[in-house]
Parts: C-alpha cells; structure tokens; sequence
C-alpha cells in the first residue's frame, strides 16, 4: 500500500453482480434516442450506476452519427482508505476501489462500406472522440482529462 508500510490485504473472493437495461425510441427522420442505464454491485461493497443516453441520427442508408452521454458514479470498498493510520484487517492501494465519478460525451461517425449492417460479409468504417473527466474524489489530486480517438473497422461474418 502506498500510502503506509504494510503491503495489501485483500478479501480472498469477490462476488460480482451486473444489470443492465437499455431502450429506445424512433424520433422521426431517421432519429433514434437511446437510454441505457446500468449497475454494479460487488461483495467488497463497491456499487456504481451508470445511466447513458444517445441520439443517433441515419444521414443517408450508408452514413449513421450518434452523440452520447455516460455519467459513472461508483461508491468505495468497504475497507479503502485513502491513507491508513496503521495496520488493518484489510489494506488496498488501488485508488479504483474508492469512490469515483465521471463524465464522458462522445461523438461517432459510421459507414457502410459493404453489404448491409451485421449481415454476413458485411464492411462498416468507425470513427469514434471521446472526451472524459474522471475524478477520484478521495485524492487531492486534480480532475483527469482523457481524450479517445478511435478508428477501425468492423465485419460480419
């Protein structure tokens, strides 16, 4: 653990459980919204909620944009601490098991290339920015700013 001498003691297991539920809904002119909200809750006592919402506009049969939104909001292990003031059951140094939020937009382009969407042998070329800010809220430390830029391309077979 960085923050004392001792080295870290973890729980042994972890049980992990994860939910996710997702809608949308055509907007007219080739416009969809899309809600998605998801959770995560975990023995150590980390829970998170993540609600994302994006809309998603078809320019033409080849040409689709989607904008998006995602708020991350996770609680802390139950044993984390920043900084410990001596020897404990449990020590972590992995400042993810404290409490974390976090802001991400993104904006997507994507075209199809080749045959149609997810069909057999189809081609679809991705281009993907994302902006976050993440921010460990028991550090002192500042906001982290992230910047993603992805490109690739996807096939169906």
């Amino acid at each position: 653990v960085r923050t004392s001498l001792f080295p870290e003691l973890l729980p042994s297991s972890r049980t992990r459980a994860t939910v996710f539920v997702a809608s949308a809904w055509h907007l007219g002119w080739s416009a969809a919204a899309h809600a998605r909200l998801g959770g995560y809750l975990d023995s150590w006592g980390v829970h998170s909620l993540i609600p994302q919402l994006a809309l998603t506009k078809a320019w033409t049969d080849t040409l689709l944009l989607e904008l998006e939104y995602r708020y991350y909001r996770q609680s802390k292990a139950e044993f984390y601490q920043p900084v410990y003031a001596g020897l404990e059951p449990r020590l972590a140094g992995d400042m993810r098991l404290g409490r974390i939020t976090e802001h991400a937009a993104a904006v997507e382009l994507e075209c199809q290339l080749s045959g149609r969407r997810d069909s057999f042998g189809s081609l679809r070329a991705v281009g993907r920015v994302e902006l976050t800010r993440l921010r460990y809220e028991q550090l002192p430390s500042e906001a982290i700013f992230g910047k993603v830029f992805q490109l690739g391309l996807l096939g169906a077979y």
